[in-house]
């Protein structure tokens, strides 16, 4: 739930850097309750919209949002181990990048658990460094 909250607040911080000089309540309009931006499913579609995000990213973004929803919207019965979480962390494609580009990561990312962590914290440092470059 952490990883996907840092990730959905990068996405929220990279897309406010392309938004006209606003004040601070004005900005955070659209992010709260119904605004346009206010699930992290919205800010992901937007981003890739935009180009801020790449097809694989998109791709590998929604499957971490199912997730964190999964384990958000159940008191229990869900671990990295339950098929549906299992098989989604195992479709990653930034995964599958890694795996074709570096054979001996193989084991270590076929764990659903690794697999999820990994993927997450690669996209949190894409989008801290395209923030940067946006607001260089």
């Amino acid at each position: 739930l952490i990883l996907a909250a840092n990730l959905d607040n990068r996405l929220k911080a990279l897309l406010c850097s392309f938004f006209i000089d606003l004040s601070s309540e004005r900005e955070r309009q659209p992010f709260e309750g119904s605004g346009c931006l206010g699930t992290f499913s919205s800010r992901i579609r937007l981003s890739h919209a935009l180009g801020l995000l790449a097809d694989n990213e998109y791709h590998d973004l929604n499957i971490i949002r199912k997730i964190r929803n999964y384990f958000a919207h159940q008191e229990h019965g869900w671990s990295f181990q339950t098929e549906d979480i299992r098989s989604r962390c195992l479709s990653f494609k930034l995964i599958s990048d890694a795996r074709s580009g570096y054979p001996e990561l193989t084991g270590d990312l076929a764990n659903p658990r690794q697999a999820f962590q990994v993927a997450a914290a690669s996209i949190s440092l894409l989008l801290m460094s395209r923030l940067k470059s946006a607001t260089s």
